[in-house]
């Protein structure tokens, strides 16, 4: 019985290896096919240079693509900047524009038979404090000159006259100086002391 059982045993080892013989030449049948299908190095080259080829012209697509996106940009950019220095002076004229209806009505008033020289000037006063004012809300303001020390950058000596103050001192404005902000739009021009 044990010659039998031991027998049975061989022959299914035997079938097994036998078994595992045909699978390992399957496999190796397909691994044969396999290789047939791969491309030959040739072959490969092409499919990598228009791989290559196909990735250069969706890089050079996209940069086109920047570059037209950016020169729009620039247009706009240009007009944009067109468009704020044709209306820059803007708010100015608005605060300017109440002042020259205040002028109007003065010499609408002047012409008028009841013209009284007194309220006239006050009304004049009045709308130079208006225009200074409207100014002042552009960053606009009066360099200060008399009784100061000259200064080159803010001043602009006319003429210079023998004086009891030390020499340099602004002794009249002639014509007021105004900055923007911090920069002299006009200097001073003044009368010093020598």
């Amino acid at each position: 019985m044990d010659e039998l059982n031991e027998e049975a045993v061989n022959q299914a080892t035997r079938e097994a290896e036998a078994q595992a013989m045909i699978d390992a030449a399957d496999e190796l049948e397909d691994s044969l096919d396999d290789f047939d299908d791969t491309p030959d190095p040739i072959q490969q080259l092409h499919l990598e240079i228009a791989r290559i080829s196909r990735e250069r012209d969706e890089a050079k697509n996209e940069a086109l693509r920047s570059l037209a996106d950016m020169q729009n940009f620039r247009k706009m950019s240009e007009v944009r900047l067109q468009q704020d220095r044709k209306f820059a002076t803007e708010k100015l004229v608005r605060d300017l524009l109440p002042v020259l209806d205040n002028f109007d009505r003065a010499l609408a008033h002047f012409n008028s038979p009841a013209a009284d020289v007194t309220t006239l000037l006050d009304g004049i006063r009045a709308i130079q404090k208006q225009l200074h004012q409207a100014l002042e809300g552009q960053g606009v303001k009066r360099i200060l000159a008399l009784g100061e020390a000259f200064d080159p950058e803010h001043h602009e000596a006319l003429m210079t006259e023998e004086s009891e103050h030390p020499s340099g001192t602004v002794l009249q404005e002639l014509e007021t100086g105004y900055q923007l902000h911090e920069r002299v739009i006009r200097p001073a021009r003044v009368k010093v002391s020598a």
